[in-house]
């Protein structure tokens, strides 16, 4: 595989009455770590990670022009209104990618190849589990904690 450049991204996340991570409307508090009179927030990983998903999809759409930037971790729907499974997601991006995945025979390889083209997968890592096929990865995003 070959090697990509490494960075690090410093995500600020600005909100003025507002209760990320859940419903404004309910009376729940089960999800605030901190007092009310605190002054903080949190925010959960799958909130940061949307934020970041949709930011690359917006900056790179189609993947950008070296296809790496794809997003596997997303809504996609077929011509006809159905959801698109996780098999069909990576076939998506591997035909927009132009790797031919027929090639990929071994459950490695096709997990090497998502790698390579889909940002979310290399920086949070993906579960991928179909018919006989599956594989777990861990991003280095994962491996640090959100603060």
């Amino acid at each position: 595989m070959p090697t990509i450049p490494s960075s690090e991204i410093l995500f600020v996340k600005s909100s003025k009455d507002g209760i990320p991570n859940r419903d404004p409307l309910a009376e729940s508090d089960a999800r605030r770590l901190f007092g009310e009179d605190d002054g903080r927030i949190s925010l959960s990983d799958v909130s940061i990670k949307r934020d970041v998903r949709d930011y690359v999809e917006a900056r790179y759409p189609q993947g950008g022009a070296d296809q790496t930037h794809h997003i596997f971790v997303r809504e996609e729907r077929t011509p006809d209104g159905k959801l698109m499974g996780r098999a069909s997601l990576v076939q998506q991006i591997f035909t927009r990618a132009g790797v031919d995945a027929k090639l990929l025979k071994q459950p490695d390889e096709k997990s090497a190849a998502l790698c390579r083209h889909a940002f979310d997968v290399r920086t949070f890592g993906a579960v991928y589990s179909v018919s006989k096929e599956n594989f777990h990865l861990t991003g280095p995003a994962l491996k640090h904690k959100v603060v």
